[in-house]
């Protein structure tokens, strides 16, 4: 066989190994919009049946934070894999989100996002994720989950 056509045909391999491991493991994607100048945890508690789902938009699980930091909905929880992203609303702007001053979190500045923990609950089969956003001085404060 010519080198050339070794070449494609490894190409070709590869790509149907990344696709059939891209078939195999699902990234959850969620979007946390937060209340301008929030600091504090943000939980979530998932698998609740009598509250809402959380909200999709283009594959972006919508997660919208009141100043309490907690939602609770009747979603799944993330697998093993999740992206996040966070964003800083003013809720004084407008009663939607559609409407509001939306701004995204940049890593670099004084607020960090500290990784928090998942509880997984048996006796009521609920999920609990929390994440911490705040300065290092606010979060080596605050109680630890």
């Amino acid at each position: 066989m010519n080198p050339k056509a070794i070449s494609v045909i490894s190409a070709a391999t590869l790509v149907c190994i990344l696709v059939g491991l891209a078939a195999c493991v699902r990234i959850d994607r969620y979007r946390f919009f937060l209340p301008k100048g929030y600091s504090g945890w943000v939980g979530v508690e998932f698998k609740h049946p009598s509250h809402p789902k959380l909200k999709e938009e283009k594959g972006w699980n919508l997660v919208v934070v009141s100043g309490s930091g907690m939602v609770t909905t009747s979603s799944p929880p993330p697998e093993k894999f999740f992206v996040k992203e966070v964003f800083f609303y003013d809720p004084s702007k407008s009663d939607s989100m559609d409407g509001a001053a939306v701004e995204k979190f940049r890593e670099g500045g004084p607020v960090q996002i500290f990784e928090g923990m998942t509880h997984y609950d048996y006796n009521s089969k609920t999920v609990s994720s929390y994440f911490f956003i705040g300065t290092a001085s606010e979060y080596a404060k605050a109680p630890k989950y």
